[in-house]
């Protein structure tokens, strides 16, 4: 009878091992994805620490040769911008000459309002991720300069 029970635990611990590896190399390939075809939104939300809400619409661009992935999101109506904005750490801009607009894919400087941007800058191992939401039009743009 013992060694029933103990041929049942271990059959058990390494379905429950082999389980666990198999989820940690799925969730490595979405890290290590660079195009815009496959596990995009995943692959954005690892690298720019950032939660990717409903979206009506997107496009996104990767460059190979300088390794940047450029994504715009329209989201949702029914995002509430406030709880959005808290829940991920992103600062009004008060500076809007200080903004590098050729850093975001689709966006068009004449038609972002001043008053409703928001930004999260991040940089962890010489990679960088670049968010920016205009509140009033619900649009998030994200871009990401990877480090390999």
């Amino acid at each position: 009878m013992k060694k029933n029970v103990l041929i049942t635990v271990v059959a058990v611990g390494i379905i429950v091992l082999l389980g666990f590896l198999g989820l940690r190399a799925f969730v490595g390939s979405i890290a290590k994805q660079r195009t815009c075809e496959w596990a995009n939104i995943d692959n954005i939300e690892i690298h720019a620490k950032i939660d990717i809400p409903k979206i009506v619409e997107s496009d996104c661009k990767y460059d190979k040769a300088t390794n940047i992935k450029m994504s715009s999101f329209t989201l949702d109506k029914s995002i509430e911008v406030a709880d959005y904005v808290n829940k991920n750490n992103l600062n009004r801009v008060d500076d809007f000459a200080s903004l590098d607009f050729r850093r975001y894919l689709n966006i068009d400087k004449a038609s972002v309002k001043t008053t409703s941007l928001y930004h999260k800058n991040t940089s962890i191992e010489n990679e960088n991720s670049y968010v920016l939401l205009d509140a009033s039009t619900k649009t998030l743009w994200v871009t990401i300069e990877y480090q390999d």
